[in-house]
């Protein structure tokens, strides 16, 4: 995979914003509980992973899930450690994450949750004012994928749509993916807890 990423040149960085650099104007915001805490980062884990943001961002939605309480550093690790020996390296298509997550889930001992595919800015919305959150995967070439996690959502009253994210990359989730910016959502799964 690396040998073709450097055949086709190199890409862009992300353009997730922070919230200072947000469009002004009217607008409304939707925010998961447990959203400030500080989240698993790919940095976290190098050896022996490459390419794990996807076992970091599922081992994220966990963390969200669990929002009731602190989550302690071994604790953190312990999770990423079972995410990451169900995914593997990366990179990961939705088929193998959504199979991966649902096995952590049910180890996690969240066994009253289900996937659900989210292909709107409304479905989202919804899932994210249920206390869902919602593992998206994004893309800024054929090549370069990236798993982040939505944790809130402000929509503005001219339609405009921004995600709040933990991206990865930040122990917080402190940056906002433009819907139908220049980064491509290629999937988003949420995890809806079983009376929702």
């Amino acid at each position: 995979m690396e040998q073709l990423k450097a055949l086709m040149g190199p890409t862009n960085e992300y353009p997730f914003l922070r919230k200072d650099e947000l469009p002004p104007g009217p607008s409304s915001e939707v925010r998961l509980p447990g959203s400030g805490r500080r989240f698993a980062v790919t940095g976290d884990y190098r050896e022996p992973a490459r390419n794990h943001c996807a076992a970091v961002c599922l081992a994220n939605v966990i963390l969200c899930l669990k929002a009731g309480r602190t989550v302690r550093q071994e604790d953190r690790d312990r999770i990423f450690r079972r995410t990451y020996a169900l995914l593997g390296n990366g990179p990961l298509f939705t088929r193998e994450f959504r199979k991966g997550a649902g096995n952590a889930l049910y180890e996690a001992g969240l066994t009253g949750c289900r996937l659900r595919p989210c292909g709107s800015p409304g479905a989202v919305r919804s899932c994210l004012e249920q206390g869902s959150p919602c593992a998206v995967l994004v893309m800024i070439a054929p090549l370069d994928w990236h798993w982040v996690l939505a944790v809130g959502c402000r929509e503005y009253e001219d339609g405009r749509f921004y995600l709040r994210i933990c991206d990865g990359w930040n122990a917080r989730a402190d940056r906002w993916l433009c819907w139908g910016g220049p980064v491509h959502i290629r999937s988003i799964t949420a995890v809806v807890k079983k009376n929702d």
